[in-house]
């Protein structure tokens, strides 16, 4: 055996056969399974003359440093772009392998990045994402139609076969749900063209979750309830409010119960709020590395204020600053990183921390799932503690709620109407 396939687990010697006998298939294993070294086991054992990598922007670096790693010698076979560059123009030179890495950016079969990538053609093709299927069976037609364009030619034939088509308003219709009845003609499917294998075959210590709900302090609650009440005003009215129109100020109320003033332009200098002082407090009691993520990052340019020494990966930052950060935090100079779930939630590797916090939670569970996995993967040999702040009596209380009761991730849309509703009906007020 070589160096790289001495180095692999049993699972991913499973993949790898997988990857040799499937020259178009998916590697949908979930996140920390080590499915970008089960590619480069492939790419050596097959002796590949030529590969190229589509990944985020983010993960480019994480790519070449893998490959120097496992493959120094075959680097300069590798090529590696960004999903981006498919927009304007596909790649002229041609290739023995194409890597789709984190495919779920190939979701919606109109934008001009997955047109792109349906022109590209390579005798084998590897698409990766541990979450292949984020808001249902719609999100997989792009994906199967990559690795068999004949078989899976019309995106209305398996919407309406795997899927439901939901009305939101006169005329306008959602594509939401799962058919039960079509459940293992899908399995079926996927079984055909994807290998998946989850956390269990890690053998890794389980996630501990704590969920702490936090009391908005008077001034947050009296801008919060009038800000709700307005909205409420305004669906009793009977006039129509548009989805995007509705997600803004849904968001403008999960802005309050972090930080009022992210409602608005000013400067934010300094924070008295709830969840705040409550992080604090425990950075305080917490000893061991922690990882704190917020789907806002003015907020968490609030936070590096509080924390000036903390990492720090959120907005506008290059590949090169993630990868400092990255390694302050690994080395142990610094405790608290602090992350954002948009930037944050992929590409990193913090097997490191032994505590991650959530100031805050995004509508699609997969997407938190995927900031966990940051740190609970190959390498983390330390009991790992999930804390979820949520604010008390709040939208975040009433979305957690619908989303809990849903079998599978529906929509946005759909999900946020449902907590607004559970809020205006009063459901939550003596919880």
């Amino acid at each position: 055996m070589t160096k790289l396939q001495d180095a692999l687990y049993p699972h991913q010697h499973e993949a790898l056969k997988w990857l040799i006998e499937h020259p178009r298939t998916i590697n949908g294993s979930v996140m920390g399974t080590g499915k970008t070294i089960e590619l480069l086991a492939l790419a050596e054992t097959v002796d590949i003359p030529s590969t190229l990598v589509i990944c985020p922007p983010s993960l480019i670096l994480e790519w070449r440093e893998q490959i120097d790693t496992w493959l120094p010698e075959q680097a300069h076979r590798f090529d590696i772009t960004n999903y981006e560059s498919l927009r304007n123009s596909t790649p002229t030179k041609s290739y023995a392998l194409t890597v789709f890495d984190e495919c779920h950016k190939l979701k919606n079969p109109l934008t001009k990045q997955t047109q792109g990538a349906f022109k590209i053609t390579a005798p084998r093709t590897v698409l990766m994402s541990g979450t292949p299927m984020q808001n249902g069976p719609q999100d997989l037609w792009s994906l199967l139609h990559i690795v068999s364009p004949k078989q899976y030619d019309d995106y209305w034939r398996f919407v309406n076969t795997f899927c439901y088509r939901v009305e939101i308003k006169p005329g306008v219709k959602i594509v939401t749900g799962f058919r039960k009845s079509s459940r293992e003609t899908l399995r079926a499917i996927l079984h055909r063209h994807m290998i998946r294998h989850e956390k269990d075959v890690l053998n890794l210590i389980p996630k501990f979750y704590r969920d702490i709900p936090v009391e908005l302090t008077p001034s947050q609650r009296i801008k919060y309830d009038q800000m709700e009440q307005e909205l409420f005003v305004e669906l009793d009215s009977g006039e129509e409010i548009r989805a995007s129109s509705l997600l803004a100020r849904v968001t403008r109320l999960r802005q309050i119960c972090l930080e009022p003033t992210l409602t608005s332009k000013e400067e934010i200098l300094n924070t008295n709020a709830a969840k705040t002082l409550v992080l604090l407090d425990l950075l305080d009691s917490i000893d061991t590395p922690v990882i704190v993520y917020s789907y806002f990052e003015r907020y968490l340019r609030l936070l590096h204020q509080y924390i000036p020494d903390a990492a720090y990966y959120a907005g506008p930052v290059s590949n090169a600053d993630k990868y400092d950060e990255e390694a302050r935090f690994k080395a142990g100079d610094t405790k608290v990183f602090l992350g954002s779930l948009k930037t944050a939630g992929v590409g990193l590797n913090l097997q490191i921390a032994q505590t991650i916090i959530f100031m805050d939670l995004w509508w699609n569970p997969t997407v938190n799932e995927q900031a966990e996995d940051r740190a609970h993967r190959i390498g983390q040999e330390n009991e790992l503690q999930i804390i979820r702040l949520s604010a008390y009596n709040t939208i975040e209380d009433a979305l957690r709620k619908v989303v809990r009761t849903k079998e599978g991730w529906i929509s946005d849309v759909v999900s946020i109407k449902e907590a607004i509703a559970l809020r205006r009906d009063g459901a939550l007020q003596h919880a």
